[in-house]
């Protein structure tokens, strides 16, 4: 039982030290729109989903004649995982581009662009990411896996037949 124990412990290690360190940069999960996506109706917003949560985010958009669009303050959601940037609905059509600038929970800041087509008369609408909600918070979930599995191998009780 003492190999048992020894290997959970070690297996708790790694994982904190993977979590606490690769899992710190936040990465894009989604986008609304998506990349490359033709848009029609209603689009009056752009939102970012990320891995794990940001601190800091800045979203601009740029219209198919160059011009930056005027958007509001971007917003993140509770949890820290979505960003959100909304700006009046859009009239011309063409390829806009968005350009994301994040600061992940261990101060990194990130940088991303994409683009997508508004139609008037054709393509998808684009739906919400934000449900300006409280989704889970993934890296303190798996933070206190490790904790709790670090702890169990330490207190785990010795069951060598005497």
């Amino acid at each position: 039982m003492r190999f048992v124990r020894i290997w959970v412990l070690v297996f708790a290690v790694v994982f904190a030290l993977n979590v606490s360190t690769a899992g710190a940069h936040s990465e894009v999960f989604e986008r609304a729109p998506a990349i490359g996506q033709v848009t029609t109706g209603t689009v009056d917003h752009v939102d970012i989903s990320y891995f794990l949560p940001v601190t800091q985010s800045l979203i601009e958009l740029q219209g198919p004649d160059g011009n930056m669009i005027a958007v509001g303050a971007s917003e993140i959601a509770p949890n820290g995982q979505i960003a959100s940037v909304e700006f009046e609905p859009l009239t011309a059509e063409g390829r806009y581009t968005v350009t994301h600038v994040e600061t992940s929970i261990d101060g990194d800041t990130q940088l991303g662009t994409f683009s997508f087509i508004f139609n008037a008369t054709e393509g998808t609408n684009v739906a919400s990411l934000s449900i300006r909600g409280d989704g889970p918070n993934w890296a303190v979930i798996a933070l206190a896996v490790g904790v709790i599995m670090f702890l169990a191998g330490i207190f785990w009780p010795n069951r060598s037949k005497a």
